[in-house]
C-alpha cells in the first residue's frame, strides 16, 4: 500500500491536489485551505483581496499562488509552540516565482522587525522578531536574480535585545523550479549546525556553526501564517506557488523523513531531482521502494495458436517510473522484471523489481532475431530478420556463414533455403501479445508490527 503522511501524526498538512481541502470563491481565490493533519488547523482568508489564488501548471497539477496574499491559521500557544521552543520538521513542494517571499510565520512581527518561519521574506528583516524576547527559527531567502537566490537557515536563542547566538545554515543555491525542502530544527540542540539546518530534494541536512547577531523583540500571537511575514506583513515580497506543506513536531526518524521525500518526490514528479542513494528514487513508498519489505511476482502461461510457445516475456508498470538511460534520468514505463516460458508448458513466472505491487501488464515478444551482417557465421537455432520486414525471421538449421551482400529472402516455411553457406528456413514473425492489466501476487517479508 502507498504510504502517505497520513501514516504518521502530522501537526499540520496542506495539500493543493487534494481539491475537497479548497474551498474558493466565485473568483477563483481560496479562502479556506483545511488541514489534512486532523488537528483542525484549517487556513482561512476573511479579506477577499488578501487571498491566494488556486492556478495549474501545463500538466494539470494544482497549486496555490501567494503573492501579496496569505492564509491564517488560528491557535493557542500550545498549537505552534514547538516552532518556538522544541524540534520538528517542515517539508514542502513550492516554487518560487519572483523575488523573496515568506511562506510561513508563527507570531506577529513589526514590520521593520523581521518575519519568523520559512521564507522570511526582504533580506533587511532575517534577524527578526522574536515573540516574547525568545527562540524562533526561520529560513530566509538572499537575492533578488534567480541566479542569485540562496537559503539561510537561522535559529535564534537568546534574551530581548540582547546579541544572541543563532545557527545559520547559507551558501546553498536555490533552484529557479519547484522544490523540495526539509527544514529541520532543535531548539534544545547544543551545536548551532543542529539548531537549524536545511535538506534539498531529500539529500543531507546541513547547518553551520553558532554566530551571534542583534534580534528585537515583537508583539506575541499564536496564529500561523501561510504565505505571510507574521502579523499579515506581505509588502515588499515576491510570488511563490505551494503544491504541499507538512509540519511534523518533534523528532522525525530518518526512515520517515525519506518516506515524506520520496512521497512527495513523486506525487509531484521531482523525482529526477532526489539523490541518487535515496531509497526512494526509483519508486514511491510503499510501492516497490523500501519500505515493508516485500516480493512480487506475476505467474501465467503463453500460447501461439492454442499450443504452448517459448517467449521472452515482461512485466511493464502502468505508471511510469523513474530510470537511467545512458547517463540521464528518464521518467517511462519500463520493465519491472522479465523471464522465458517454457517451451513444453508454456508457464512463465515473473519476480518483479523491488515488490512492485501495482498492476501491471504483461508482453510475449517472439525472438526477432539478429541485424543481417554480411559474412556472420551463424549456429543451428540463430536468427537473422531481413534489413526489410516482410513478416517472416529465418532460421539456422545448417551451421554456416551468410553471403557478402543481403539475399532476397525466400518465404518458405517447409523447405530451408542456402543463404551463402548455412541453410536457413522462414519462420512466421508473431508480434508482441500483450495481457494484463495483472495484479502481482505480494508477500510481505518483513512486516511492520
Amino acid at each position: 500500500m502507498a504510504w502517505t503522511p497520513a501514516d504518521i501524526q502530522t501537526a499540520l498538512w496542506f495539500d493543493a491536489l487534494d481539491a475537497s481541502t479548497i474551498e474558493t470563491d466565485l473568483s477563483g481565490k481560496v479562502s479556506k485551505w483545511s488541514d489534512k493533519s486532523g488537528n483542525g488547523r484549517h487556513a482561512t482568508q476573511t479579506t477577499e483581496n488578501l487571498r491566494p489564488t488556486l492556478d495549474s501548471d501545463s500538466t494539470a497539477m494544482p497549486f496555490i499562488l501567494f503573492s501579496g496574499t496569505y492564509l491564517t491559521a488560528l491557535g493557542t500557544t500550545s498549537d505552534f509552540i514547538f516552532l518556538h521552543y522544541e524540534q520538528g520538521s517542515v517539508y514542502l513542494v513550492a516554487e518560487f516565482i519572483s523575488d523573496n517571499q515568506a511562506i510561513y510565520a508563527f507570531g506577529n512581527g513589526g514590520y521593520t522587525g523581521g518575519k519568523t518561519g520559512i521564507f522570511g521574506g526582504r533580506d533587511d528583516r532575517y534577524d527578526g522578531v522574536i515573540e516574547g524576547g525568545r527562540s524562533v527559527t526561520s529560513i530566509g531567502i538572499t537575492g533578488g536574480e534567480p541566479s542569485d537566490r540562496q537559503i539561510v537557515a537561522r535559529h535564534f536563542d537568546g534574551p530581548v535585545n540582547g546579541n544572541p547566538a543563532f545557527a545559520e545554515y547559507i551558501n546553498k543555491a536555490l533552484p529557479d523550479r519547484s522544490l523540495i525542502l526539509g527544514y529541520h530544527f532543535n531548539a534544545e540542540a547544543a551545536s548551532g549546525a543542529e539548531k537549524a539546518a536545511v535538506s534539498l530534494f531529500g539529500g543531507v541536512k546541513e547547518g553551520n556553526n553558532t554566530d551571534s547577531g542583534n534580534i528585537s523583540p515583537g508583539p506575541a500571537s499564536n496564529d500561523f501564517e501561510l504565505g505571510a511575514g507574521g502579523g499579515g506583513i506581505t509588502g515588499a515580497v515576491g510570488s511563490v506557488s505551494i503544491r504541499e506543506f507538512i509540519v511534523v513536531a518533534g523528532e522525525l526518524s530518518e526512515e520517515n523523513a525519506n518516506n515524506i521525500t520520496g512521497y512527495l518526490a513523486h506525487k509531484w514528479n521531482l523525482s529526477g531531482s532526489l539523490p541518487i542513494s535515496h531509497p526512494y528514487r526509483a519508486l514511491p513508498p510503499g510501492e516497490g521502494g523500501e519500505g515493508p519489505s516485500q516480493s512480487s511476482k506475476v505467474s501465467g502461461v503463453v500460447q501461439i495458436d492454442g499450443a504452448p510457445a517459448r517467449r521472452t516475456v515482461r512485466a511493464f508498470g502502468y505508471n511510469p517510473t523513474l530510470y537511467q538511460l545512458d547517463g540521464e534520468n528518464v521518467i517511462q514505463s519500463k520493465s519491472l522484471g522479465q523471464a522465458t516460458s517454457d517451451g513444453t508448458t508454456g508457464e512463465y513466472t515473473i519476480d518483479l523489481l523491488k515488490g512492485y505491487d501495482k498492476e501491471v501488464f504483461v508482453v510475449a515478444f517472439d525472438d526477432y532475431g539478429a541485424d543481417f551482417a554480411p559474412e556472420t557465421t551463424l549456429a543451428v537455432g540463430d536468427r537473422v530478420h531481413p534489413t526489410t520486414p516482410n513478416g517472416h525471421v529465418f532460421e539456422c538449421t545448417g551451421a554456416g556463414t551468410l553471403p557478402a551482400t543481403e539475399p532476397a529472402w525466400m518465404v518458405d516455411t517447409e523447405a530451408a533455403q542456402l543463404y551463402g553457406t548455412a541453410s536457413m528456413i522462414a519462420r512466421p514473425f508473431y508480434r508482441p501479445m500483450v495481457h494484463g492489466p495483472v495484479m502481482p501476487e505480494v508477500t510481505i517479508l518483513d512486516p511492520v508490527p
